[in-house]
């Protein structure tokens, strides 16, 4: 797990919307059989969501870097294909929504949001 791991860091694969499961098993070296297993086991999450984990983490310091920046446009950018996958990924994984996000980030008066899982 560490290797793909290191991949999605090293390599930001994440940021490519159309990234596949066969495309990453071939710049691992690994079968798509392996790293899909690796990842339900090791990560307790499908595929889809382990890429968007990383995306989510993305968004999440965009969203606190670039606060000019359209919401759309970071999530984009982070490497989601759609607003509908980007809100349902970042609801999924933060408990809100992408504005709800930013705006509890900004105001010091409350609660910091959560770090994306």
């Amino acid at each position: 797990m560490m290797q793909v791991d290191d991949w999605m860091l090293k390599e930001k694969s994440y940021l490519n919307s159309q990234l596949s499961l066969p495309q990453l098993a071939e710049a691992i070296g690994v079968s798509v059989n392996y790293i899909s297993q690796t990842i339900n086991e090791q990560a307790q999450q499908n595929f889809f969501d382990y890429v968007n984990s990383y995306r989510v983490r993305e968004a999440s310091a965009r969203l606190k870097r670039d606060e000019k920046q359209n919401i759309l446009e970071l999530g984009l950018a982070s490497g989601f294909n759609s607003k509908s996958a980007f809100y349902t990924a970042f609801r999924k994984h933060t408990g809100m929504t992408p504005g709800e996000f930013r705006k509890a980030s900004k105001n010091p008066q409350t609660k910091a949001p959560p770090e994306p899982k």
